[in-house]
């Protein structure tokens, strides 16, 4: 496993398979996330072939993520905290809601001051941390899984859990709220990279598959654009999920790619 962020052009650490998730994250994820809390969006992804491990370490970098965030919060009680989560998932190019029963596709729209936002997404304001283990749970029950050769509950869906962190300080409160922050943190649980000759796939699991791959491919190419540094057209608009994250990828953001690697001979 190894973790770049965006604006390297090597990896910035490898881990070993004995290194656990805490690790990780203490090194590789923690500074991405916390910037949510200095009014600074930002995105975690997981990226891999498919089977090597990317959705288990994803759990684990939210939930460690969540967790200090909370504490952080507990530190500082001269600020008021609102915080709001949102969850969804891009299924052949669909995005689904995680926090609703209602598997009707939703609408991306243009918003002038907010850039694409997603029509109808449900939006929690957390109560406390139980709370958000319950929303969590929510969205691992209702998200697409599949079997193929590699994987018996293959991830088939790319997953993006959306925290949004607004803070002020209280001596502000009600004076024009001058020192408020608000800016949000991605978890991205990419569904795996493939090839249909190694998972054997045919019919839906192809298609699943073709539109996976299409929408890594556009990630791969906004990001090396972005790290590049190079000037012209940046394609977040050639699939929904750079679409969706364009704001937390470009301007003022931070991101951390976490990337898993399968020992099997079969991926070298």
């Amino acid at each position: 496993m190894f973790i770049s962020q965006s604006t390297a052009r090597l990896p910035d650490r490898v881990f070993d398979p004995e290194c656990s998730t805490r690790q990780v994250y203490d090194e590789g994820a923690k500074e991405v996330a916390l910037s949510v809390l200095s009014g600074i969006n930002s995105s975690i992804f997981a990226y891999g072939q498919t089977s090597s491990g990317k959705t288990y370490t994803m759990l684990g970098i939210t939930e460690h993520s969540m967790a200090e965030i909370y504490a952080y919060i507990d530190q500082h009680p001269d600020r008021e905290f609102i915080l709001r989560f949102s969850a969804m998932e891009i299924y052949n190019e669909a995005v689904r809601d995680l926090l609703s029963s209602d598997t009707t596709p939703l609408r991306l729209l243009d918003d002038p001051e907010k850039g694409t936002v997603v029509e109808k997404l449900t939006e929690e304001t957390l109560r406390d941390k139980g709370h958000l283990l319950e929303l969590l749970a929510v969205c691992e029950a209702q998200r697409q899984i599949g079997e193929t050769a590699l994987n018996e509950t293959s991830s088939r869906s790319h997953q993006i859990l959306r925290l949004t962190v607004e803070s002020s300080a209280k001596q502000f409160l009600g004076k024009g709220n001058s020192s408020t922050l608000q800016a949000c943190v991605n978890f991205v649980d990419l569904a795996g990279s493939e090839r249909a000759s190694q998972t054997a796939a045919s019919g839906m699991r192809l298609k699943e598959g073709s539109h996976i791959n299409k929408s890594l491919l556009t990630l791969g190419k906004v990001i090396r654009q972005l790290s590049g540094g190079r000037n012209g057209h940046i394609p977040y608009r050639d699939s929904k999920l750079t679409r969706i994250l364009q704001s937390s990828l470009g301007g003022n953001a931070r991101t951390a790619i976490i990337c898993t690697m399968s020992p099997a001979h079969c991926h070298v």
